[in-house]
Protein backbone atom coordinates (compact mmCIF):
# COMPACT_ATOMS: atom_id res chain seq x y z
CA UNK A 1 0.00 0.00 0.00
CA UNK A 2 1.86 3.68 -1.20
CA UNK A 3 1.20 6.20 0.72
CA UNK A 4 1.76 9.86 -0.30
CA UNK A 5 3.67 12.69 1.97
CA UNK A 6 3.80 16.60 1.44
CA UNK A 7 7.59 17.29 0.89
CA UNK A 8 9.99 20.21 1.07
CA UNK A 9 11.00 21.86 -2.06
CA UNK A 10 14.15 19.92 -2.15
CA UNK A 11 11.83 16.68 -2.08
CA UNK A 12 14.06 15.50 1.41
CA UNK A 13 11.80 16.15 4.17
CA UNK A 14 8.61 15.14 4.89
CA UNK A 15 5.93 17.42 6.23
CA UNK A 16 4.84 15.95 9.61
CA UNK A 17 1.72 15.92 11.88
CA UNK A 18 -1.56 16.73 10.71
CA UNK A 19 -2.32 19.07 7.78
CA UNK A 20 -6.16 19.57 7.96
CA UNK A 21 -7.39 23.00 7.98
CA UNK A 22 -3.52 24.27 7.49
CA UNK A 23 -2.28 25.56 4.43
CA UNK A 24 1.34 24.65 3.29
CA UNK A 25 3.13 27.51 1.59
CA UNK A 26 6.17 28.03 -1.17
CA UNK A 27 7.10 24.61 -3.64
CA UNK A 28 5.88 21.36 -2.39
CA UNK A 29 6.65 18.18 -3.34
CA UNK A 30 3.86 15.07 -3.67
CA UNK A 31 5.54 11.71 -3.67
CA UNK A 32 5.64 8.43 -1.96
CA UNK A 33 6.39 8.69 1.63
CA UNK A 34 9.84 6.87 2.50
CA UNK A 35 9.01 6.73 6.24
CA UNK A 36 12.36 8.52 7.03
CA UNK A 37 10.60 10.25 10.33
CA UNK A 38 10.11 6.54 11.89
CA UNK A 39 12.35 4.79 13.59
CA UNK A 40 11.32 1.37 14.62
CA UNK A 41 11.73 0.65 18.92
CA UNK A 42 13.30 -2.42 20.60
CA UNK A 43 10.23 -3.34 23.02
CA UNK A 44 13.02 -5.33 25.27
CA UNK A 45 10.52 -8.73 24.43
CA UNK A 46 12.62 -10.56 21.78
CA UNK A 47 10.26 -8.13 19.73
CA UNK A 48 9.99 -4.71 17.94
CA UNK A 49 7.27 -2.16 17.10
CA UNK A 50 6.80 0.72 14.44
CA UNK A 51 5.19 3.47 15.15
CA UNK A 52 2.50 5.63 13.13
CA UNK A 53 4.18 7.80 10.22
CA UNK A 54 3.22 11.14 10.90
CA UNK A 55 4.30 12.14 7.61
CA UNK A 56 1.76 9.95 5.84
CA UNK A 57 -0.37 8.05 8.51
CA UNK A 58 0.74 5.02 8.17
CA UNK A 59 -0.20 2.77 10.56
CA UNK A 60 1.50 1.51 13.28
CA UNK A 61 2.89 -1.85 13.36
CA UNK A 62 4.22 -4.95 15.66
CA UNK A 63 5.06 -6.09 17.63
CA UNK A 64 7.44 -8.19 15.20
CA UNK A 65 10.30 -10.66 15.72
CA UNK A 66 13.87 -9.15 15.94
CA UNK A 67 15.53 -9.70 12.10
CA UNK A 68 18.92 -10.49 13.71
CA UNK A 69 21.86 -13.15 13.41
CA UNK A 70 24.14 -14.07 16.42
CA UNK A 71 26.58 -11.55 15.18
CA UNK A 72 24.39 -8.67 13.57
CA UNK A 73 21.68 -6.33 15.26
CA UNK A 74 18.27 -6.52 14.17
CA UNK A 75 17.87 -5.28 10.90
CA UNK A 76 14.95 -2.87 11.71
CA UNK A 77 15.18 -1.66 15.58
CA UNK A 78 19.29 -2.57 16.33
CA UNK A 79 19.12 -4.18 19.13
CA UNK A 80 21.36 -6.79 19.81
CA UNK A 81 20.88 -10.85 20.88
CA UNK A 82 23.00 -10.93 24.17
CA UNK A 83 22.46 -14.53 24.27
CA UNK A 84 21.50 -17.54 23.03
CA UNK A 85 19.11 -20.27 24.98
CA UNK A 86 19.19 -23.91 23.28
CA UNK A 87 15.98 -25.80 25.05
CA UNK A 88 14.75 -29.62 23.88
CA UNK A 89 17.37 -28.67 20.42
CA UNK A 90 15.98 -25.18 19.50
CA UNK A 91 18.15 -22.42 20.07
CA UNK A 92 16.47 -19.32 20.46
CA UNK A 93 18.87 -15.48 20.49
CA UNK A 94 17.28 -13.09 23.48
CA UNK A 95 17.76 -9.75 24.34
CA UNK A 96 18.57 -8.93 27.80
CA UNK A 97 15.03 -9.16 29.50
CA UNK A 98 14.25 -12.66 27.92
CA UNK A 99 18.14 -13.43 29.08
CA UNK A 100 17.22 -12.65 32.75
CA UNK A 101 13.69 -14.28 32.70
CA UNK A 102 15.68 -17.24 31.56
CA UNK A 103 16.92 -18.55 34.37
CA UNK A 104 13.50 -17.51 35.97
CA UNK A 105 11.44 -20.20 34.20
CA UNK A 106 11.00 -23.18 35.89
CA UNK A 107 10.38 -24.99 32.94
CA UNK A 108 13.86 -24.44 31.47
CA UNK A 109 15.48 -27.28 33.25
CA UNK A 110 18.19 -28.40 31.22
CA UNK A 111 18.91 -25.10 29.12
CA UNK A 112 21.96 -24.02 28.02
CA UNK A 113 21.69 -20.10 28.07
CA UNK A 114 25.30 -19.07 25.95
CA UNK A 115 26.29 -15.51 25.89
CA UNK A 116 27.15 -14.03 23.09
CA UNK A 117 27.68 -10.24 24.37
CA UNK A 118 28.42 -8.34 27.62
CA UNK A 119 25.42 -7.51 29.62
CA UNK A 120 25.16 -4.67 31.82
CA UNK A 121 22.90 -5.01 34.80
CA UNK A 122 21.06 -1.71 36.24
CA UNK A 123 20.74 -1.03 39.81
CA UNK A 124 17.09 -3.58 39.64
CA UNK A 125 18.45 -6.00 37.86
CA UNK A 126 19.72 -9.68 39.05
CA UNK A 127 19.60 -12.76 38.03
CA UNK A 128 17.48 -15.25 40.15
CA UNK A 129 17.32 -18.88 38.87
CA UNK A 130 14.98 -21.21 39.28
CA UNK A 131 15.84 -23.61 37.32
CA UNK A 132 18.64 -26.26 36.48
CA UNK A 133 20.96 -24.93 33.51
CA UNK A 134 24.23 -24.09 32.44
CA UNK A 135 25.23 -20.75 31.76
CA UNK A 136 27.68 -20.59 29.45
CA UNK A 137 29.95 -17.22 29.48
CA UNK A 138 31.73 -17.81 26.26
CA UNK A 139 34.50 -14.91 27.08
CA UNK A 140 31.97 -12.32 28.06
CA UNK A 141 31.23 -10.62 31.53
CA UNK A 142 28.18 -9.92 33.78
CA UNK A 143 28.65 -6.58 35.16
CA UNK A 144 26.29 -5.30 38.19
CA UNK A 145 28.24 -2.16 38.98
CA UNK A 146 25.17 -0.48 40.96
CA UNK A 147 25.87 -1.82 44.98
CA UNK A 148 22.68 -4.26 45.14
CA UNK A 149 22.20 -7.08 47.24
CA UNK A 150 23.07 -10.08 44.93
CA UNK A 151 24.31 -10.04 41.50
CA UNK A 152 23.21 -14.16 40.73
CA UNK A 153 21.15 -15.56 42.61
CA UNK A 154 20.42 -19.76 42.45
CA UNK A 155 17.30 -20.60 44.23
CA UNK A 156 15.80 -23.80 46.10
CA UNK A 157 15.87 -26.81 44.03
CA UNK A 158 18.17 -25.16 41.47
CA UNK A 159 21.64 -26.42 39.83
CA UNK A 160 23.61 -23.93 37.65
CA UNK A 161 26.67 -24.86 35.79
CA UNK A 162 28.72 -21.81 35.04
CA UNK A 163 31.74 -22.80 32.06
CA UNK A 164 33.61 -20.37 30.17
CA UNK A 165 33.90 -21.64 26.49
CA UNK A 166 35.85 -18.33 25.55
CA UNK A 167 38.53 -16.60 27.50
CA UNK A 168 37.92 -14.29 30.08
CA UNK A 169 34.40 -14.42 30.78
CA UNK A 170 33.54 -13.24 34.09
CA UNK A 171 30.12 -12.33 36.40
CA UNK A 172 31.64 -9.03 38.55
CA UNK A 173 29.91 -7.18 40.94
CA UNK A 174 30.14 -4.45 43.28
CA UNK A 175 28.80 -6.36 46.29
CA UNK A 176 27.98 -10.22 46.81
CA UNK A 177 28.53 -11.69 42.91
CA UNK A 178 26.69 -15.88 43.36
CA UNK A 179 24.65 -16.37 46.41
CA UNK A 180 23.58 -19.39 46.63
CA UNK A 181 20.45 -20.41 48.98
CA UNK A 182 18.92 -24.27 48.77
CA UNK A 183 20.68 -24.74 45.28
CA UNK A 184 23.72 -25.88 43.93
Amino acid sequence: DTRYAYFDENGTTPFTGVLSNKSLTGTVTVKPCDHSTVTAVDNGDGTHSTPECPACGRPATGPEAHNWTEAKPCTVCGAVAVAKVKKDGATTLVDKTAFLNAFKDGTNNGVTITMLNDVELAENESIRSSCSCTLDLNGHTIRQSAFTPTTFSIGSGSTVTIKDSGTGGKIESSNITIEVYGGT
